[in-house]
């Protein structure tokens, strides 16, 4: 297959799992990339691989009719500098990131990057933590230590496991959604998105 070729279905792949975008490799050499997903419920699960890219999403793709979500960058290998909303990330393993798909993002990676990257639904987020999507802790990479480094290591450890023994990680998986929530809020707490009002 030609170079061009395997790129477009790399994007539509991408695409099709996530929401439309679009991706362009960065530095020479033949471009990898694999990537696997599992539908859970509540929120799905993609282990993403590639060669250098850089990943972004417009304000035209996202006028496109279509779910819109909440996503949750782990890195396990590599890293990447994510960009919205006017607020820099630097994400790296151990850390997560999270990205709403109904703003405009980037994403560049400059080397080989393995990421587990977790997606639910922004309406469900929205209801489930009571924020509003201005008040989304996005383009912020949170340290892998404290109470919403014990959530990052559970979507890395359930990623793992859901190639070992699909029956025990759908199980395991009962808990995601719930921690997804509970990542967002103690995030936007502890860097300040979260509005207040002193009554």
């Amino acid at each position: 297959m030609a170079y061009s070729s395997a790129f477009e279905q790399w994007k539509s792949t991408l695409s099709r799992i996530f929401v439309p975008i679009s991706i362009g490799p960065l530095g020479p050499g033949e471009f990898r990339g694999s990537v696997t997903d599992v539908e859970f419920d509540r929120f799905g699960m993609s282990v993403v691989m590639s060669s250098p890219q850089r990943v972004w999403r417009t304000p035209r793709q996202i006028a496109r009719p279509g779910k819109e979500y909440l996503v949750a960058l782990v890195p396990t290998a590599g890293g990447c500098l994510f960009e919205q909303r006017g607020r820099v990330a630097i994400a790296v393993p151990g850390s997560i990131t999270f990205c709403d798909t109904s703003r405009p993002f980037t994403c560049r990676s400059e080397r080989w990057s393995e990421s587990v990257i977790v997606r639910a639904p922004l309406a469900q987020i929205l209801d489930g933590t009571g924020l509003s999507g201005t008040e989304l802790p996005t383009a912020i990479a949170v340290p892998g230590d404290g109470a919403v480094g014990v959530v990052t290591r559970f979507f890395a450890d359930l990623a793992e496991l859901h190639t070992a023994d699909i029956d025990l990680a759908i199980g395991m998986a009962e808990h995601g959604a719930g921690l997804l929530n509970s990542a967002v809020l103690l995030a936007a707490d502890q860097y300040g998105t979260r509005h207040t009002v002193d009554i």
